[in-house]
C-alpha cells in the first residue's frame, strides 16, 4: 500500500484517490468475508 500512496502522493486528487482505496479494501474484506462464510455453512 505504501507504493501506491508514494505514487500518487502530491497530486491535486491524492486524498479523493486514497479515499476511494479505503473504500474499495472495506468492500473487498466485506466480500471475501460472506464467501468465506457462506462457504462454511454450505460445505461444513
Amino acid at each position: 500500500m505504501g507504493v501506491v500512496f508514494s505514487y500518487i502522493e502530491g497530486r491535486r486528487t491524492t486524498d479523493m484517490i486514497s479515499a476511494a482505496l479505503a473504500v474499495s479494501f472495506i468492500f473487498a474484506s466485506g466480500l471475501a468475508k460472506s464467501v468465506a462464510q457462506w462457504v462454511m455453512e454450505g460445505w461444513g
